[in-house]
């Protein structure tokens, strides 16, 4: 079923990537919709960031297909990341998301795609032991749901894998 929606997602996008640009937005729509999704995207780090669970998941829409880990080869619905997340968690104090860069594509009035690099990405054990750092990066197909922005999939990797503190 995942292979499904993600054959789908990806025929999706390259299907709007290649579309006419034609999308009957303004440049204010553009500027506007480009500013509602950094907005989130800092939210979404922030929360995760301060080990929010319930509003870091909040950000995923109602029907999230999935969260891919590509560094563990791992291929998660939000529900089934949850847990790992908490297990994680449960050894960290903070994680930290500095340097950030994001990117903006907005695809419609109801569909945009950010990308987001991270400069510095590290976590801090409950004994205030940081681990080293190493660069972070998200893609998150955004959709509009009931007047929120929601994560529909979303891409995160690091290189050399998690760390983990010292």
């Amino acid at each position: 079923m995942l292979r499904c929606h993600r054959s789908t997602t990806m025929l999706l996008l390259i299907m709007a990537a290649c579309a006419p640009q034609e999308t009957g937005l303004s440049d204010a729509d553009r500027a506007r919709i480009t500013d509602e999704i950094t907005a989130r995207v800092h939210g979404w780090l922030d929360a995760a960031a301060a080990g929010n669970e319930e509003a870091t998941f909040g950000y995923y829409s109602s029907t999230s297909m999935d969260v891919r880990m590509p560094s563990e080869g791992q291929l998660y619905t939000p529900e089934e990341f949850r847990p790992i997340w908490q297990r994680a968690m449960s050894n960290y104090s903070a994680q930290v998301f500095d340097g950030r860069e994001i990117v903006v594509h907005v695809l419609s009035t109801d569909i945009a795609v950010s990308t987001t690099g991270v400069a510095s990405y590290s976590v801090v054990s409950n004994a205030g032991i940081a681990s080293a750092t190493v660069p972070y990066a998200q893609t998150v197909v955004w959709v509009r749901e009931n007047d929120q922005w929601k994560a529909v999939t979303t891409h995160q990797s690091v290189r050399g894998g998690w760390p983990q503190p010292q």
